[in-house]
């Protein structure tokens, strides 16, 4: 049952990366990167940047909400179905490819987590 727990902690961790990933997002394309490094005044700065940056953020917000649930109701060997689709969206970069290796052995082929989820497909 500990690899729940390490599962837990490292859902925790990307929520805390994404969230911070938005935020960053936000400073730098609406603002700071645009107009230091760019060159561009705040005058110059156009509504396709501001809505482009936003739908980024809600997104990384999004997902960073779904690790956090995920980590809540992992630590309760509950939320395979969750855990499976954020596995499906961490194939796209070599650290997710790491976590979704890791969450798809602790949640769907080591034994003991396997037993404790119920061997079936609890929700």
């Amino acid at each position: 049952m500990k690899h729940l727990g390490y599962l837990r902690i490292i859902n925790f961790f990307y929520a805390g990366f994404m969230a911070g990933t938005a935020i960053f997002v936000v400073l730098v394309v609406q603002g700071l990167w645009l107009m230091q490094f760019v060159g561009m005044t705040v005058q110059e700065v156009t509504p396709f940047h501001m809505v482009l940056s936003s739908v980024v953020s809600v997104t990384l917000l999004l997902l960073a909400w779904l690790y956090y649930k995920a980590g809540e109701i992992v630590g309760a060997a509950r939320g395979r179905k969750l855990q499976a689709v954020l596995i499906a969206l961490s194939i796209g970069n070599c650290p997710g490819i790491l976590y979704a290796g890791y969450a798809l052995w602790v949640c769907f082929i080591q034994a003991e987590t396997v037993a404790a989820f119920g061997g079936g497909d609890s929700a």
